[in-house]
């Protein structure tokens, strides 16, 4: 199975990702269901998650502590509260059906904690790997909430999924297993046990 014929595939598919995803006990980071508030009640899945620049650096010269003071400090989760704003990407996903490619396409927006979102050259220096920067990304309106989204275009997507076999009903986890870690969107391996 290369692509999903129907909304109703489509959907069919993403509940069995929801629900096993969400029931992964190592699936960290959760799926919410979402339904458009629009007559079609189109249904997509969101998460969030917090990206961290880089870890805090303080300089505890000035201070006369020991060295387990240090230790102590250093992991104590307030530093890093006190710094967020700074050194943090808020990161969210979606997985939405694709009519004209009849295929799931994964949007996403990616904000720094003041609500202000990465340019083009900061998603593909924070979200983006090295290794994965010939991705084709666009930014366009989010299909269901009008809203601009960056997503990774879903023109390969059928001629990759041709490679796999899997079942029907996992294309969903198959195919984010691939195109998620792309960009910070990867899955525990547990779901492929």
């Amino acid at each position: 199975m290369s692509f999903l014929s129907t909304r109703a595939e489509f959907e069919a598919c993403l509940l069995q990702f929801f629900n096993e995803s969400n029931a992964c006990s190592s699936e960290i980071i959760k799926w919410h269901w979402q339904e458009s508030q629009s007559i079609l009640k189109q249904t997509y899945l969101k998460r969030n998650t917090i990206v961290l620049l880089n870890k805090p650096t303080i300089d505890y010269t000035s201070f006369n502590l020991n060295e387990n003071q240090l230790i102590e400090e250093e992991n104590d989760p307030s530093i890093i509260d006190q710094h967020m704003t700074d050194n943090s990407i808020q990161l969210e996903h979606h997985i939405v059906y694709s009519t004209s490619y009849q295929v799931p396409v994964l949007y996403f927006k990616a904000n720094y904690n003041n609500g202000t979102p990465l340019s083009h050259a900061e998603i593909y220096k924070y979200i983006i790997s090295e290794v994965y920067q010939h991705i084709a990304l666009s930014q366009n309106e989010h299909p269901i909430l009008l809203e601009p989204f960056w997503y990774i275009h879903p023109c390969d997507t059928r001629t990759l999924m041709k490679t796999f076999e899997f079942k029907s009903l996992d294309y969903i986890k198959v195919w984010l297993s691939v195109y998620g870690p792309m960009v910070k969107c990867s899955m525990s391996t547990d779901m492929f046990k």
